[in-house]
């Protein structure tokens, strides 16, 4: 046999153990919609009108484990076990003013100190059902429109004091929500940058019935460095992200079979040069099957220089902790599966479980998560 010979059949047998791999992982599951399922841990208490002049305590407790075991050369991997916590009274002014105010802890197990103490502050204003203004902390895990490839979920513990202004519109066919969540405040003569990351977010319901139902979902967010006072050398710096695509739901008795893609756009506007390309883009094919409480699921992700700096590192073409290590191209097959057993009425557990195949480099990443959530309030009084 010549040379020529036995490197055909090298590469013959590389092509051959991708396809198997691609059929292996589509046999397994049923393609998905969300990789690192980007939803607020803790439950969302509603707006109710009908609390006026009443006074409750609340308490959320977020105890989690995710294992990042990542082989892809970009990224870092990680363990987190800590627990997150929140305590605060909600209070309602009038039947369209709501505050809430407490404080907020981050504790990861083996330290001896908290990581953040903060306190807790929101203040929602109500008028109508189909409007809200929030102030405060917020929740961008919830907005509508938004994925993992623009906001990490894994920020809701690692960043928990989030905080900025909302303003939310719903209607039967969309839910549109424009926020802006100031990170970094500046003084003069501080020797940082400001930064803040604003956008809009939109799902418009195109078709809804017992059998199916279709949504777009739409976002455009910014997320910008420096100002008029930044006493850095750095300067300003704007990087701009956008996602636009349909998610197609078929639905019978208490089985869901959801199928979605999605394009993803990154653009530097400022022309800094600070990034390694100016614009890229990605393509996120999906699906997902719900059963109960069992989640079974996979996508897959191709990209040409993506970028976003609070999206999850995984699929970025690089990443600030390895910037010599740049991928123009990434092709990423993911299966995951998640199952959540509910503790009475007050909370939940959640197991996650997820491999993702690095294809042209021929790693697999690997992620496990734990979580433990527990959400209570009690009445206290009624005030005057």
């Amino acid at each position: 046999m010549s040379e020529q010979t036995g490197i055909r059949l090298i590469r013959l047998k590389k092509k051959l153990r991708r396809i198997f791999f691609l059929i292996f992982f589509m046999l397994i599951s049923l393609v998905s919609i969300s990789q690192w399922r980007l939803e607020e841990y803790y439950p969302i208490t509603p707006f109710d009108s009908l609390r006026h002049k009443q006074l409750y305590l609340k308490i959320d407790n977020l105890n989690f484990f995710d294992n990042l075991e990542y082989q892809s050369p970009h990224i870092v991997g990680a363990t987190y076990i800590g627990i997150h916590g929140r305590t605060y009274l909600d209070y309602y002014f009038t039947p369209t003013l709501r505050m809430q105010v407490g404080v907020s802890a981050l504790k990861y197990s083996g330290r001896n100190d908290f990581d953040q103490v903060s306190e807790w502050f929101t203040l929602t204003y109500q008028p109508h059902e189909f409007f809200s203004f929030i102030a405060g902390n917020l929740t961008l895990g919830t907005l509508p429109g938004i994925s993992p490839q623009i906001y990490n979920p894994q920020h809701v513990y690692l960043y928990p004091n989030t905080k900025g202004m909302m303003i939310n519109i719903q209607h039967k066919i969309a839910l549109s929500s424009l926020f802006i969540n100031w990170r970094q405040f500046i003084l003069p003569n501080d020797p940082f940058r400001e930064q803040f990351f604003a956008g809009f977010t939109n799902s418009l319901l195109v078709a809804d019935n017992e059998n199916y139902q279709l949504m777009v979902p739409l976002h455009i967010s910014g997320y910008h460095q420096g100002g008029e006072i930044d006493n850095s050398s750095e300067g300003v710096e704007t990087l701009l992200n956008s996602r636009i695509g349909f998610e197609m739901t078929f639905k019978r008795y208490d089985k869901q079979l959801i199928f979605g893609s999605f394009l993803y756009t990154f653009n530097e506007t400022t022309r800094q040069n600070r990034q390694n390309f100016r614009k890229g883009f990605g393509v996120n094919t999906e699906s997902k099957f719900l059963y109960k409480n069992w989640v079974l699921s996979a996508a897959y992700w191709y990209s040409y220089r993506y970028f976003s700096p609070l999206g999850h590192p995984i699929y970025n073409s690089y990443t600030p902790d390895k910037p010599s290590q740049i991928f123009n191209y990434q092709y990423l097959l993911f299966l995951t599966t998640a199952y959540n057993h509910t503790i009475d009425k007050i909370g939940r557990v959640e197991l996650d479980v997820q491999l993702a195949w690095d294809i042209p480099r021929e790693k697999i990443d690997f992620f496990t998560g734990l979580k433990l959530i527990i959400s209570e309030e009690f009445f206290l009084k009624k005030l005057k």
